[in-house]
């Protein structure tokens, strides 16, 4: 706290909250919330994130389902499948492998 109002009196506030950020835990995938600020970011680009959570909070779950919809999507695009199938090896596994096989005395 200290050391944040000493580069807030110094007027280098934005330069704390860069620094800050940095030592933040990045999202894996946006909230509803977040799908809902960029988008309103795009029509209303000076509005602060604390009146954009104001109209999120006053919006009815109808109104919040579109943005609901768009982080569950979100979400599931992390998600790997199980049943994918693996990349084949490499020249130098295949190389280790037969390598490894091959009787003690032959080279």
């Amino acid at each position: 706290d200290e050391q944040m109002a000493e580069y807030r009196a110094s007027g280098r506030e934005a330069e704390w909250k860069a620094m800050v950020r940095q030592h933040l835990p990045r999202h894996t995938a946006a909230d509803a919330s977040e799908h809902f600020n960029a988008e309103l970011r795009k029509t209303v680009p000076s509005i602060g994130a604390a009146a954009a959570q104001e109209v999120w909070r006053s919006m009815s779950k109808d109104e919040q389902r579109p943005y609901r919809a768009m982080a569950a999507r979100a979400r599931d695009k992390k998600r790997v499948d199980p049943e994918r199938p693996k990349r084949p090896m490499g020249a130098f596994f295949l190389f280790q492998r037969e390598s490894s096989r091959a009787p003690a005395g032959r080279e």
